[in-house]
């Protein structure tokens, strides 16, 4: 299920999931419907940041693929930026 701006419940909940199950601490402080994780905090060196956006917009999505979505007015687009 996608959704809209920033009302995501269902898409944090699984995020929250599966970050707990992993055993990768996270919090939710520095924004609406956003997650912050870390992973090995105690490196010195380098670091690496990955952001991906959760939410989709309204549009509607004409492309007939197999995983298109299924709301009307609601796109998905996935990001992922390194």
């Amino acid at each position: 299920m996608y959704y809209l701006k920033f009302d995501l419940p269902n898409t944090l909940a699984i995020v929250r999931r599966e970050l707990d199950a992993i055993g990768i601490p996270y919090t939710e402080k520095y924004g609406k419907s956003s997650i912050l994780a870390t992973i090995n905090p105690d490196c010195k060196g380098l670091c690496l940041g990955i952001r991906a956006d959760m939410d989709a917009l309204p549009l509607q999505e004409k492309s007939g693929v197999e995983f298109s979505s299924e709301i009307n007015n609601v796109f998905a687009i996935i990001n992922c930026f390194i």
